[in-house]
């Protein structure tokens, strides 16, 4: 004989944080209409933008495809309207037109009414982007994004017209461009001379006998 097995429902004004609940402490009192539960269980949290909850929904639902909300906390399907400005663009409310983030901010989402503003020290070099993933370390020598050899110090300079600026420059007993870098005693003596380095870096030539110069370029 099988055994059929019924839910319980939640005492009234709660639902279950879980599908497949198996105990009562399961039930948790029902958040606001435009609030859901956080995944933990422990708070309640405003329906993200493209979403509402109602009186009677347990969860935030979604708007129809195409469409979305224009604040969080949406409280009912007619809250969702046709979307119109992207990530990356902002709603300007004086021009009722959709304008694209500038320099140093980004939207995730749609519909977005302010655009979000990079954490400190990172800014965006383009304009509409719509990722925190485009705002990108102001200090290239710091985060490593610059172009210098590994035998080259970086030094930030002050950004220009939205681009990260840095100069790269050979390290005592080098010489290049710093994109560059070679050893400076690299064929600088001449006549089988050799070439020493002091410690900061400044090169000599102790020339064969029968040659003089700073090279040995000459012979005696």
């Amino acid at each position: 004989m099988r055994t059929v097995c019924t839910c319980i429902p939640c005492p009234p004004t709660t639902v279950p944080l879980y599908l497949n609940s198996t105990a009562v402490e399961h039930c948790l009192e029902k958040c606001s209409p435009g609030w859901q539960r956080s995944p933990d269980g422990g708070r309640c949290e405003s329906c993200p933008i493209g979403s509402f909850k109602s009186a009677d929904d347990a969860v935030c639902m979604l708007c129809p495809t195409g469409w979305t909300t224009l604040n969080r906390g949406s409280r009912h399907i007619d809250d969702c309207r046709m979307r119109t400005c992207y990530p990356g663009t902002f709603l300007n409310t004086t021009s009722g037109s959709c304008a694209p983030c500038d320099y140093g901010l980004y939207m995730d989402e749609y519909d977005g009414r302010i655009c979000k503003v990079c954490p400190v020290s990172t800014t965006t070099y383009q304009t509409g982007s719509n990722s925190i993933t485009q705002c990108l370390s102001t200090n290239q020598c710091k985060s490593g994004a610059h172009k210098c050899h590994w035998l080259a110090a970086c030094m930030d300079l002050p950004d220009a017209d939205h681009q990260p600026r840095y100069s790269c420059k050979c390290k005592p007993g080098f010489v290049g461009n710093g994109h560059q870098c070679t050893d400076a005693c690299e064929g600088l003596c001449h006549n089988g001379a050799t070439c020493l380095k002091t410690g900061r870096g400044e090169t000599r030539c102790i020339c064969q006998e029968g040659h003089t110069g700073r090279r040995c370029e000459n012979r005696m």
